[in-house]
């Protein structure tokens, strides 16, 4: 999308308030922990009794060759990773999480966080309890106010992206050494964007697919994916998350001149158009990014900001967690070729609250599973969210930007945020966190273990059991002999139950079919992918 998240007037008049205050990071908390000591790698100093405390008795040290904690010591209000690299150089990490204790019922289940750190090029875990409970790898705050978690979206693409030209490949210079992706992957950008708790800004990139990638000299429709693979380790370290966006189009003359766009599509209804039906097109993708990248997202942010009806039902079975909702923005459609920034989600909730959407209105809460968030907004929107802070209640806002812009610098969101935190709200504190850890911090999820998934074969048939519930049926994906890519669904959308696993059959007798895999996700957003399996002729 090309929508600007702050309106340029208002960063023009705000800025130079803002030039008083620069980029300066707020000072960690009166409350912190503060970093270890060297000269005692298991000690733990705090300023205040309440306060997360260390359990003795359950820490541990490996000695490691080399350790890298991504948030520069202790901080038990920060999830983050320790990368460790033994002496065979492999690299492991190591992400702060929950544990638990107890019974499920007990108010103390989630109060224990495993938090890792370095000392003397040592990983260190400690167990640490939490007196106001643990949630998504961290600590939970005091519940004096609520608490602004911020998103930051990156909706990932080529920069110079020509809707004129069939062929648009993926440069180099949008993803590799020396580019803006570069960059925000380093120490620096990191470390000049905290917030409250001393944490770094997290990014959250969605990746997109477009049949112009597919159509391109490259051929690949999951260029994006494969661009961003090098910093895998990276995104792992910095808990920066990964999710879905897709851009409906295709090569189309929608004005009957006999000039072609890469126009967008509007509709969602089995409508054929150059290079297949707008399900088929939507629905490739996915089994592409399943077959040759093994991946499957639970976060979905749609190209353009568009849906529709049929758009969001299909989302239903697929996504647990949309985060699409630009209210009350929306863009009209023109008949000029070239058509573009299509959306409309003007009467969607704009108060920072998640909805479950009807199949009906996709903007108006309902009776559907999948959960919408909304991303986007300006000033004013980001104030109202620390005045509902201010009441006590903890509240996530999402923005977005795209790759290419430099360093993200079309607007800065820490002087925002610290702009309204020192004149409006002082008191209020504000908290990076990765999509998927916001959604489950407001929503209460403290499932973070993805699902074990066995795939059997017997002949043509292909049965998928897992050890939990899914979100909703598994999404099944083959490639057939000419390179082309189709969803395959099970005979049934609900579950058999036998010997206390969760079963679906997918029956491919009789389809020409070269590879298959299954894939899906459970109500809290932890995803897995098969392995892929061939059929030879």
């Amino acid at each position: 999308m090309s929508k600007w998240l702050i309106k340029p007037w208002i960063i023009l008049a705000l800025y130079g308030a803002f030039a008083l205050f620069g980029l300066s990071v707020l000072s960690q908390p009166a409350n912190s922990i503060t970093d270890l000591s060297e000269s005692e790698p298991v000690t733990i100093i705090s300023k205040n009794s309440n306060i997360a405390k260390v359990l003795p008795s359950q820490n541990s040290i490996q000695p490691l060759t080399n350790c890298k904690d991504f948030d520069n010591g202790q901080n038990v209000y920060v999830r983050s990773a320790v990368m460790s690299a033994v002496e065979d150089q492999s690299e492991n990490f190591y992400l702060d999480k929950c544990v638990t204790s107890g019974t499920a019922s007990s108010l103390e289940y989630y109060s224990k966080l495993q938090e890792y750190s370095c000392v003397n090029q040592q990983m260190v875990s400690r167990i640490i309890d939490c007196p106001y409970g643990c949630i998504s790898g961290a600590c939970r705050p005091a519940p004096t106010k609520g608490t602004v978690y911020v998103v930051h979206a990156v909706d990932t693409e080529r920069a110079a992206f020509n809707p004129r030209v069939y062929s648009n490949d993926l440069s180099s210079s949008d993803f590799g050494p020396g580019s803006n992706v570069d960059y925000v992957f380093g120490q620096t950008y990191r470390n000049a964007n905290k917030d409250s708790f001393g944490g770094s800004i997290k990014l959250s990139w969605f990746l997109m697919n477009h049949e112009g990638y597919c159509r391109s000299q490259q051929g690949d429709c999951n260029s994006v994916n494969t661009a961003i693979k090098p910093y895998a380790n990276k995104i792992t370290g910095y808990d920066d998350a990964l999710g879905w966006h897709f851009h409906l189009s295709d090569w189309t003359d929608i004005n009957n001149d006999d000039v072609f766009f890469w126009n967008q599509l509007l509709t969602f209804n089995s409508t054929f158009y150059e290079h297949g039906t707008d399900i088929q097109l939507a629905e490739k993708m996915l089994a592409s990014q399943i077959l040759d990248q093994q991946f499957f997202p639970a976060m979905y942010r749609s190209g353009w900001g568009w849906e529709n009806n049929d758009y969001s039902n299909w989302l239903e079975d697929i996504f647990p967690f949309d985060l699409t909702n630009l209210s009350p923005g929306y863009g009209l459609q023109t008949l000029a070729d070239g058509i573009g920034n299509v959306y409309n989600w003007h009467d969607a909730p704009a108060d920072w609250s998640w909805y479950h959407p009807s199949p009906t209105n996709y903007q108006q809460p309902g009776s559907q599973k999948r959960i919408m968030f909304r991303c986007g907004g300006d000033v004013s929107d980001m104030i109202q969210a620390f005045a509902k802070a201010n009441q006590g209640q903890d509240v996530m806002i999402c923005t977005y930007n795209h790759n290419y812009f430099p360093y993200f610098g079309q607007y800065s969101l820490l002087t925002t945020l610290n702009f309204i935190k020192q004149w409006y709200y002082p008191d209020i504190k504000f908290k990076f966190v990765n999509a998927m850890e916001g959604i489950r911090i407001m929503l209460n999820l403290f499932d973070e273990e993805p699902p074990v998934a066995e795939l059997i074969r017997v002949g043509n048939t292909y049965t998928l059991q897992t050890n939990e519930q899914l979100y909703a049926y598994p999404y099944g994906a083959i490639k057939d002999s000419n390179g082309n890519y189709w969803r395959v669904k099970p005979i049934q959308s609900v579950p058999d139950l036998a010997g206390g696993k969760y079963s679906w059959t997918f029956n491919l007798e009789g389809r020409n079919y070269v590879e298959f895999a299954a894939a899906g996700s459970d109500k809290s957003g932890n995803t897995f992918v098969t392995q892929k399996l061939t059929n030879k002729f």
